[in-house]
Formats: structure tokens, C-alpha cells, sequence
């Protein structure tokens, strides 16, 4: 089962796994289910939404 992350306003995300051009390992989140799926939070990470607001925004 893949990681998901449903935000603040409903919309899912998909944790990605990937690996930098040096080999090293790379996660992102997208609103896009293809590609290579992250099937645990990798250790040493946690997911956290960052809120949108304040001045300038």
C-alpha cells in the first residue's frame, strides 16, 4: 500500500521514492499516482504540512 497524505483541503498526495543522479535516495510527494511508489515513510522523516499564509502570501 502506498504512502498517502491527504491535506488540509482534501486533496491526496502520493509519497514518490526515487535516486539523485549520485544514487542517493530521493522522496517527494505528488497529486500523481504513477511512477514509483513509496510503500513506508522512509526513517528519520514524518510527514508535515506547511501552512500557507500570513504576509505576503
Amino acid at each position: 500500500m502506498p504512502v498517502t497524505h491527504k491535506n488540509r483541503m482534501d486533496q491526496v498526495y502520493y509519497l514518490h521514492a526515487g535516486t539523485t543522479k549520485t544514487g542517493k535516495p530521493r522522496y517527494w510527494f505528488s497529486m500523481k499516482a504513477d511512477g514509483e511508489l513509496a510503500v513506508a515513510i522512509p526513517e528519520g522523516h514524518e510527514i508535515h504540512e506547511k501552512p500557507v499564509g500570513g504576509p505576503g502570501h
